[in-house]
């Protein structure tokens, strides 16, 4: 009865908890997926802000070494003077949104790991079989003692009424009449 019952309930309801067990893997997945980009975007955010830092530091230093130049060159030089003055780095990393609230967030997501929790269900899904097997054997078990009793009562009473036997005999003959004149 168990296997039986378990087999029916796994045939079923799989066609809607493989599925839905399916789907719930592959967010798991794309959660880390996730998780890993939003560290490679974050850590190279914070690249680039140092690396924007040394760069200005860079043309500064080359912008002060060209007006340099531009100032011993004399009268001659001084109208391309402001060709320099302009010079800026025009990308702005610190522009780029803080990610702390995200990285906090993605990281109470990661660490609740759904993929445990997603195996966790593959794995009581298909023990359904074994459970319902298991926990069946023991109304089985009672039930067939409550069978032996009841026959043992009906045993009782043939014996304390002899007569049932003789109905049943009597039966048995009539039936049998019945049939060798058909």
């Amino acid at each position: 009865i168990g296997s039986s019952l378990g087999e029916a309930v796994t045939k079923t309801l799989g066609g809607s908890v493989y599925p839905a067990l399916n789907t719930a893997s592959e967010l798991a997945q794309d959660i880390d997926r996730a998780n890993g980009w939003l560290l490679l975007v974050n850590a190279t955010a914070a690249t680039m802000i140092q690396e924007q830092e040394s760069l200005r530091l860079n043309l500064s230093a080359i912008q002060q070494d060209i007006n340099g130049t531009f100032a011993r060159c004399g009268a001659l030089c001084v109208s391309s003077q402001d060709l320099v003055n302009g010079l800026v780095v025009l990308p702005n990393f610190n522009e780029i949104p803080n990610m702390d609230k995200e990285m906090a967030a993605m990281k109470l997501v990661v660490e609740s790991d759904l993929q445990s929790f997603v195996q966790e269900g593959y794995r009581a899904f298909n023990d359904t079989p074994a459970r319902v097997t298991n926990q069946s054997a023991s109304i089985v078990a009672e039930a067939k003692e409550s069978v032996k009793d009841i026959e043992a009562l009906i045993e009782n009473i043939k014996r304390d009424f002899p007569l049932l036997n003789s109905i049943n005999s009597i039966t048995s003959e009539i039936d049998s009449i019945k049939n060798s004149i058909n």
